[in-house]
């Protein structure tokens, strides 16, 4: 039994915290396939923020800031910046 009484170890976590991750991505690639961050739709503020922060060569603070905006983890930030 978990610390809680939940019965989820720590791989189970880890796991699951995977899967939203790779959910996560698969919703951000069909916002864009769907035209969402494109002129046909504006992109939202932390999104412009974080591109203007990736242009600018401040890769580590946009990931940060995807990050706060997100609640993503540190790879999946770090791969939606890289694809931005």
């Amino acid at each position: 039994m978990g610390l809680f009484g939940n019965g989820r170890s720590t791989g189970d976590i880890e796991r699951l915290e995977r899967r939203v991750g790779e959910l996560e991505r698969q919703v951000a690639q069909l916002r864009a396939a769907a035209g969402f961050g494109t002129a046909a739709a504006p992109l939202e503020e932390w999104e412009q923020q974080v591109r203007q922060l990736n242009d600018a060569g401040k890769k580590i603070e946009a990931i940060k800031s995807v990050r706060e905006a997100t609640g993503w983890g540190l790879r999946e930030a770090k791969e939606y910046v890289d694809r931005i």
